[in-house]
């Protein structure tokens, strides 16, 4: 009895146990590939066996066919494809495309994107980007996550997606990349492919356009100057046939003295719309009497007043006919000569015409021929 007592009080005394917690979910890890992806260049790469270097220098050499390269993207990141020099990534027609696009092969493009851009004035002529992005079924999961968790990232939604890009350099090497989205930090951005013997054969093939580019531009040149020979030479064949088949030109002796001045209308000519009066000025005067034309003008009418039309007149010397001389250019002295051509139009003067010389001060000498006709 004391025994059981005992028992009792002493169970009754003692503490009552605490309930253990709860033991923690555990949380997925992140996929890991069945088999190490295939690498076939040198990198720094993660526990999955991902590249994770910001920039890649992929050599090609002549052994290599197929190249194969596993990395990690983010989607905050762009990943560029340098290619080699002179290279570009071939063309082939798609369904429902019209004309024909670069040959790249993408798998997942629900989450990834690819492109090709061309460059021009650069050694590397083409470049492919690629960029993860999230489609319409990723955004809508990322705004029921946003709601429940505020700090929840975009990233977390494709981390670990997979994707597949493949296409063709040169139609030598076949290259596959394998990618993976991941953080940021180790995501690679570059990716340079180089080859020696490709970029020998692009210099080679430069210098031989190069050369035949010089050739050709030179064949232009001595045609161009060719072609303005000939051209210059039918322009002017072209010209005097013209003159030939429509000149009317009168030789005859128009003349007129006054006070020592000797002026002679010797011939006219027209040639379609124009009509030209070839004369002469010769100043007999003596003692330094110089002899300056100020006026030299066409008219339309007898009297002393005839009326004045639109006129251009040019002179030149016998003894140096290729200088050209305006009106105020002269200056005859004693037994001094010039000859000139005055042009005006048929449509201003029909018929025959006055040509009136006025000096320039000095005596004021003014001398008309009239009736002059064509």
């Amino acid at each position: 009895m004391i025994t059981a007592l005992a028992f009792s009080v002493l169970g009754a005394a003692a503490p009552l146990k605490a309930t253990p917690p709860p033991a923690p979910v555990a949380q997925p890890a992140a996929p890991k590939p069945a088999t190490p992806p295939r690498q076939d260049v040198a990198c720094t790469s993660d526990e999955f066996g991902f590249c994770t270097d910001k920039r890649l220098i992929v050599p090609l050499t002549g052994s290599d066919r197929e190249v194969h390269l596993s990395i990690n993207t983010a989607l905050s990141d762009v990943l560029v494809i340098w290619l080699p020099p002179g290279v570009s990534v071939p063309k082939c027609r798609r369904p429902g495309k019209d004309e024909p696009v670069p040959c790249l092969d993408l798998g997942n493009p629900g989450a990834f994107q690819a492109e090709v851009q061309e460059i021009e004035g650069a050694r590397h002529s083409a470049k492919i980007t690629v960029r993860p992005f999230l489609n319409d079924a990723a955004k809508q999961a990322l705004l029921q996550r946003a709601k429940a968790d505020p700090g929840f990232s975009a990233d977390d939604i494709i981390d670990g997606e997979r994707g597949n890009l493949q296409f063709s350099i040169a139609d030598r090497w076949t290259i596959n990349l394998d990618l993976v989205v991941g953080p940021s930090e180790k995501a690679v951005r570059q990716i340079l492919f180089s080859s020696p013997e490709l970029e020998k054969d692009v210099d080679e093939l430069g210098a031989r356009c190069e050369a035949r580019s010089k050739q050709e531009y030179r064949k232009l040149q001595d045609a161009w100057a060719n072609l303005k020979t000939r051209a210059t030479e039918e322009t002017a064949a072209e010209l005097a046939f013209s003159v030939l088949r429509s000149r009317r030109c009168r030789f005859s002796r128009w003349t007129e003295f006054r006070d020592q001045l000797w002026v002679q209308a010797e011939s006219t000519c027209e040639i379609g719309n124009h009509r030209f009066i070839v004369f002469r000025i010769r100043n007999r005067a003596g003692g330094g009497d110089i002899f300056r034309p100020g006026e030299v003008s066409v008219g339309l009418g007898g009297g002393e007043d005839p009326k004045r039309i639109d006129s251009n007149v040019v002179f030149a010397r016998e003894n140096d006919p290729e200088r050209r001389l305006a009106l105020e250019d002269l200056e005859l002295g004693k037994d001094d000569e010039v000859v000139g051509t005055v042009h005006f139009s048929t449509r201003d003067a029909p018929g025959n015409v006055v040509l009136r010389i006025v000096e320039a001060g000095g005596k004021g000498r003014q001398i008309d021929i009239k009736d002059i006709g064509f």
